[in-house]
């Protein structure tokens, strides 16, 4: 007889992978699925319980890892394009370069086997992509706008597309190369996955920052913080990181205590959405943070209730769009 603290510990596993069912049931449903229906199919899906060994073994011979049930819910979201047919994201840049310049690029790319389309100049491009210029410094001066004006082509850059895992490896290799772009002759570079564009000086900061300071580097240079849409502040770009974006109400910021002013709620929401971004990808275990969590500031900080949601207000097939869904806070 096996004495209690012998024992082997038991896992669960599911028949059909967790993940392949939920596939299959939204499928059918022909839509995204609920909440409650993701959790409802969990705990009514046929599995068993097997010891670690076992489990290891059918694992290496699914050959893939299965949706975590005990966080199903943000796993789900995070990897449900690894189980249905749906858009990918990828990171999208507008690289302006103008005469020789243009040449070096195309070359550049070329020899990182890098994917690129190059386009005739656009008279209205410099104005739109400046339109979300960012306040990092050093901060895009009238001269380099004016030389966006001049630029000859301008160049479509991708990146592979990326799954949650793959995210940070992706998105840390092209600041790098933004840099070199800028090196040999490049104008002006935007990133529009994420309708964010920077300053020469600040591109190039943030790619001599990225060894140092890599979560920082890549927050500020690839992700918008905060956009603000009607009746909330949220985030565009998380995606480039393998995370999920945030959204808060402004009558929960003003809940909080912070004054119906624009300036004072973006910065507000801009401390919590950083905030939250490198406890989830600096501090927090892998998986560790689930659907319900609650989060503060400070230990005397009111806490806000973090939910895991679709990401409902960009269309699947838009680069912009965050396919690891949408972290909204709010007050518990």
């Amino acid at each position: 007889m096996v004495s209690p603290d012998k024992e082997e510990e038991l896992v669960t596993w599911f028949i059909i992978s967790l993940g392949a069912s939920l596939s299959l049931l939204e499928k059918s449903k022909e839509r995204l699925l609920t909440e409650d229906e993701i959790l409802k199919h969990r705990d009514e899906a046929p599995c068993i319980m097997v010891t670690m060994e076992a489990a290891d073994k059918m694992k290496a011979s699914r050959g893939y890892e299965d949706i975590d049930p005990e966080n199903v819910l943000v796993d789900w979201q995070r990897r449900r394009i690894e189980f249905v047919e749906t858009y990918w994201p990828c990171l999208v840049f507008y690289v302006l370069t103008k005469d020789s310049a243009t040449k070096k690029c195309c070359d550049l790319l070329e020899s990182k086997g890098i994917d690129y389309q190059i386009e005739e100049r656009d008279e209205a491009l410099p104005a739109l992509i400046t339109s979300y210029a960012s306040y990092y410094n050093p901060m895009m001066e009238a001269k380099e706008r004016e030389s966006l004006t001049t630029h000859t082509n301008y160049l479509i850059v991708r990146s592979k597309p990326f799954k949650s895992s793959e995210a940070e490896d992706t998105t840390k290799a092209f600041l790098p190369l933004v840099s070199e772009l800028f090196d040999i002759g490049a104008l002006g570079i935007s990133l529009e996955s994420s309708s964010i564009m920077h300053s020469k000086g600040a591109w190039k900061l943030f790619a001599e920052e990225l060894e140092k300071n890599p979560l920082a580097s890549m927050l500020c240079a690839f992700v918008q913080m905060p956009v603000s849409i009607e009746g909330a502040y949220m985030s565009v770009g998380m995606q480039s990181l393998g995370q999920a974006d945030y959204i808060i109400e402004t009558k929960t910021l003003k809940a909080l205590g912070h004054r119906d002013k624009a300036e004072e709620l973006s910065i507000a929401a801009n401390d919590l959405f950083q905030s939250l971004a490198f406890y989830q990808l600096g501090e927090c275990p892998a998986n560790g943070f689930l659907s319900g969590n609650t989060f503060s500031l400070t230990a005397d900080s009111p806490r806000l209730r973090v939910r895991i949601e679709p990401c409902k207000f960009f269309q699947e097939s838009d680069i912009r769009y965050n396919p690891f869904g949408v972290w909204r806070l709010s007050l518990k």
